[in-house]
């Protein structure tokens, strides 16, 4: 007779099957390194404190240089362009402020100049909101165009609201802010606002694609220090695709 031991689809054990026994070692095991890999918990006192520990063991000298080769990647390229256009027009409408306001014909003072930034705290925030309800719905929306498939550049979807939001707030507060005698102080204020939503949700376009389409670009400190420039730009980037 032949003694044909056949699996358990349930992973019960087969008393005949000796390497079953070895398998339930080998899942002990597995369950024993896993609980020991889950740091503890900390304390919500110890995690407000600005120093609690290393998270890593990699040498401080490659941590410092990791982000420099990831200029030379061509998503981080797009993703300082996209972010850094709108961010550099939020300082510049910054610093024109005063001259804009402490001048004729309205004479602000400091503190009236201070509170024209009422306007970006506001887009801010509206921004974040608007940010949050748009990449999902357009990332939804283009998985049922693509019949069910997920791709990460349907996040570069959202720099579409950024285009138009952003572009709007800054040709708006150029135009009104040079005739502040009939538009007054609210409707550059207005446009500010909607300059700084802008910026954000590109920045949260950026940020959600990268993360999305290139997470192998966070372990190149894994790398030796000497090639990591040239890994960095010819390294090829897996592109994630699953269904939903």
């Amino acid at each position: 007779m032949s003694n044909n031991s056949t699996p358990d689809p349930h992973g019960s054990l087969n008393e005949s099957d000796p390497t079953s026994f070895e398998k339930k070692d080998k899942d002990a095991e597995v369950r024993y390194l896993d609980q020991d890999a889950i740091p503890k918990k900390v304390s919500f006192a110890r995690s407000l404190l600005p120093f609690n520990g290393r998270k890593t063991d990699d040498n401080l000298f490659k941590l410092i240089i990791r982000p420099f080769p990831l200029f030379l990647h061509p998503a981080i390229l797009w993703g300082c362009l996209i972010q850094g256009t709108l961010i550099g027009w939020t300082v510049m409408i910054g610093v024109v402020l005063a001259a804009v306001f402490l001048g004729p014909p309205l004479f602000f003072d400091e503190v009236q100049t201070g509170y024209m930034y009422t306007g970006a705290f506001i887009g801010a925030v509206i921004g974040f909101l608007l940010a949050g309800v748009l990449a999902d719905w357009s990332t939804k929306l283009m998985i049922r165009r693509n019949k069910g498939v997920y791709e990460p550049e349907f996040r570069i979807v959202l720099v579409v609201a950024q285009l138009i939001i952003g572009c709007a707030g800054l040709y708006g507060f150029g135009i009104t802010s040079g005739n502040i005698g009939k538009y007054g102080w609210a409707v550059p204020d207005v446009f500010f606002g909607f300059e700084v939503a802008g910026m954000v949700i590109g920045t949260v376009a950026s940020a959600l694609y990268i993360v999305d389409a290139h997470p192998p670009t966070s372990n190149l400190h894994n790398h030796p220090p000497s090639p990591l420039f040239s890994r960095a730009l010819f390294a090829p980037q897996t592109t994630v695709s699953r269904r939903v």
